[in-house]
């Protein structure tokens, strides 16, 4: 995987292979008011049901092997009118949450045709819900307005803005490999850390059954993330988080492909500048939903920056194949390396720490600082989206183009798929 920052490089990009995907990902969390809000604009909705059926059916066609990308597309689209490109399945996803409740949730596919998104500058729209940036004595700020019907007639409306704490990550590039180009063949997937850390102000409102306004004031976080292959080939599993922490924000993901699982995380401060974390990473506690669906719900690591421990003890979002959890970081640092030891290691390396009271409790040790923190993870198998006996449910909650579901016309049955 391809990990960089660059503001610059938040556009879109060009996705000639089936199955490829392409998300601008938005958060925020407000902790005095109990409010979080993450939303997602897709070029290409990699859990789309609509989607897959196509690239299956694109992979039944005699002869498939043997033809150019390209050429296969075109064959498929002369036979049936398919489109298997990402272009012709965008969508938007909207979570709001307060105090670890669903209060308002929608993901919509549109047609091709009520959805853009610019390959020169950053911005993008997907039905009536629209991202902008711009750029403020050389920092980004982005703008989101987001104007959502539910099938249910209920009307959802909000205005967002984010504004980054610093220009970009210092050093541009973390992993090998080259920046996105125009073509979009030097990497299968990419990871552009936009803004890991900002400030987000807006305010929302409901109409309907159970209406509601609220304002928030919080930390955000954007970043843009592309595959230039369907997900589930790239990857098997995937863990990722951030956490802020006062000028400071801890990024982590873990991801396991072939067969093996690898691990990033950094501390990025206020000024832009990344710390990596070097030490090891385990997953603990696992836990299946009635999905059947197997996470671990603590993530432990210990390195040469201190300890952390990852409590994922909050589900958001619980489904067959995804989750996203509230989750709390606790954490401790060195003040510096002299305070540290010789080796440059945490003075705890060596302790077993098995819950966060603990943790919580060693906040005397010279040379050591405590850190505590909410934040916002994902866990997803994007292999299990392929599974079609999931596929009702999942229909259930995603509105397609087209007659909705008779679920979604229900505002009392959608939000029981919340």
């Amino acid at each position: 995987m391809n990990i960089f920052s660059d503001p610059a490089k938040d556009t879109k990009t060009s996705k000639p292979k089936p199955g490829s995907y392409e998300w601008w990902y938005f958060d925020a969390v407000d902790e005095n008011s109990g409010l979080s809000l993450v939303v997602i604009f897709f070029d290409g909705n990699p859990f789309s049901t609509r989607y897959i059926d196509q690239l299956k059916k694109l992979k039944k066609l005699k002869k498939l092997e043997k033809l150019e990308i390209a050429e296969s597309t075109n064959h498929l689209s002369t036979q049936g009118g398919a489109n298997v490109h990402a272009s012709g399945f965008p969508a938007i996803s909207i979570a709001v949450y307060e105090h670890g409740k669903t209060l308002f949730y929608s993901f919509e596919e549109v047609s091709p045709d009520r959805a853009s998104f610019s390959d020169s500058i950053c911005a993008g729209n997907v039905g009536e819900n629209q991202f902008r940036a711009s750029v403020h004595n050389g920092k980004w700020t982005y703008e989101l307005e987001l104007n959502q019907t539910l099938a249910s007639g209920e009307q959802f409306r909000g205005w967002f803005r984010f504004d980054a704490n610093h220009s970009q990550i210092e050093g541009g590039k973390w992993e090998d490999g080259d920046p996105p180009s125009e073509d979009g063949s030097s990497f299968l997937h990419a990871w552009n850390l936009v803004m890991p850390a900002g400030r987000m102000t807006g305010e929302m409102s409901l109409k309907g059954p159970k209406p509601f306004s609220r304002t928030m004031d919080g930390n955000g976080y954007h970043d843009h993330n592309l595959g230039l292959e369907p997900m589930k080939d790239s990857f098997q599993e995937w863990y990722w988080g951030r956490f802020h922490e006062g000028d400071r924000t801890f990024l982590f993901y873990l991801m396991h492909e072939n067969g093996e699982w690898s691990h990033r995380a950094w501390w990025i401060r206020g000024d832009g500048t990344a710390e990596p974390y070097v030490g090891s990473i385990r997953l603990q506690d696992p836990q299946r939903n009635g999905f059947n669906l197997c996470s671990a719900r603590k993530i432990e690591g210990s390195g040469e920056h201190g300890r952390f421990t990852i409590q994922l003890d909050q589900v958001l979002d619980n489904g067959p194949y995804y989750q996203r959890f509230r989750g709390r970081l606790i954490a401790t640092r060195p003040v510096s390396k002299a305070s540290s030891g010789s080796s440059g290691t945490s003075a705890y390396n060596h302790q077993d720490w098995t819950d966060t009271k603990n943790l919580q409790n060693e906040i005397n040790v010279e040379g050591e600082e405590l850190i505590s923190s909410i934040g916002i993870c994902e866990y997803i198998q994007p292999g299990r989206i392929y599974a079609r006996s999931f596929w009702p449910l999942v229909k259930m909650r995603i509105r397609y183009p087209g007659k909705p579901h008779w679920v979604q016309k229900s505002p009392r049955l959608y939000r029981w798929t919340w």
